[in-house]
């Protein structure tokens, strides 16, 4: 299992951080982990809502790269399909969950379909359901992350494999 722990910062001053440990079972006990400094936005961290959108939808993106054992510079140098179409989703969901963007369906479409469309890749195919399902998952772990005092830790696990 990939974990993802996320630490809410103590100070103002300071950053949130997640960090992904890789599958230790199979990359062995010396699994490496990557720690990210979150923006302070006031919401769930970024790579939270990938691991959300990963988590609910059972893609493959940068959750499941980073775990897998490529650096941030690997992905962005071969963006593959899914992990495009899987960063879009995530950007406009979050927009939305930021309050930057209408909450409906249309417009999360709209604007992950922009940014597919601007890196040459096909358009993601989502129902209603699955946006649906996404936003509560989304709700439910923004919930937790507020709720956590200064210095507490979200613990999180997703499977190695996105869903066939």
């Amino acid at each position: 299992m990939i974990t993802l722990r996320a630490k809410k910062r103590k100070a103002p001053a300071e950053r949130d951080t997640v960090t992904i440990l890789r599958d230790a079972a199979r990359a062995g006990a010396d699994a490496p982990a990557w720690v990210f400094q979150a923006w302070n936005q006031g919401i769930l961290p970024h790579e939270l809502v990938h691991f959300a959108v990963e988590e609910a939808l059972g893609l493959h993106g940068f959750v499941r790269e980073i775990a897998a054992g490529r650096t941030s510079e690997d992905i962005l140098e071969s963006l593959e399909v899914e992990v495009v179409q899987t960063e879009a989703l995530t950007n406009a969901l979050q927009y939305e969950l930021l309050g930057l963007a209408e909450v409906s369906n249309a417009e999360v479409r709209r604007a992950a379909n922009e940014q597919c469309d601007r890196h040459g890749v096909p358009r993601i195919e989502l129902t209603g359901r699955e946006l649906e399902a996404t936003r509560a998952r989304l709700r439910e772990l923004n919930e937790r992350w507020a709720g956590l005092a200064p210095g507490e830790v979200l613990e999180l696990t997703l499977a190695p494999e996105a869903r066939a």
